[in-house]
């Protein structure tokens, strides 16, 4: 499996983004979180399509959807099927999504992860994000422990 693309995600995409979220944060609340995350001012989103083995058909399974507000951008979710993990999906996505930050004259990008999420960290480390806070027991687990938010900025080279 290869990346055919990554494109902005357009209105049709809508379902395909809530069924990643749903798989990989909270199933029943992809729908109303997705709607949300999509209506905020400023947001924009991408996908990410792979091509299936042995057709010329892709499908998306990525999304990132962010938002810019004056000189700031912030990533508000970032979603990859559990089925294609560990693809450089997450990257790609990041990668363009500083690309459209910077377009929009942005300074700084902003993100916040769960502190047991070790993939994500380290992805962010290695894309120049720093730590800059913490948000104690900003996450509930769904045996309805809490952890940490982590807050990530990268400093945007303009």
């Amino acid at each position: 499996m290869i990346i055919s693309h990554i494109r902005k995600a357009k209105m049709v995409d809508k379902a395909i983004i809530t069924k990643i979220y749903g798989k990989s944060f909270n199933a029943q609340q992809a729908a109303i979180s997705v709607n949300n995350l999509l209506k905020t001012t400023g947001s924009w989103a991408y996908i990410a399509k792979i091509n299936q083995l042995n057709s010329n058909h892709s499908i998306a399974v990525a999304f990132i959807i962010a938002r810019s507000i004056m000189d700031e951008a912030e990533i508000l979710s970032i979603g990859v099927d559990n089925d294609y993990l560990r693809l450089g999906l997450a990257k790609k996505l990041m990668q363009q999504a500083i690309i459209e930050a910077k377009s929009r004259n942005g300074a700084n990008i902003f993100l916040e992860v769960a502190e047991n999420n070790n993939p994500a960290r380290s992805l962010y480390a290695k894309l120049g994000f720093k730590v800059i806070g913490r948000r104690k027991g900003y996450y509930i687990k769904s045996d309805g422990s809490r952890i940490d938010a982590l807050n990530f900025k990268l400093k945007l080279h303009r």
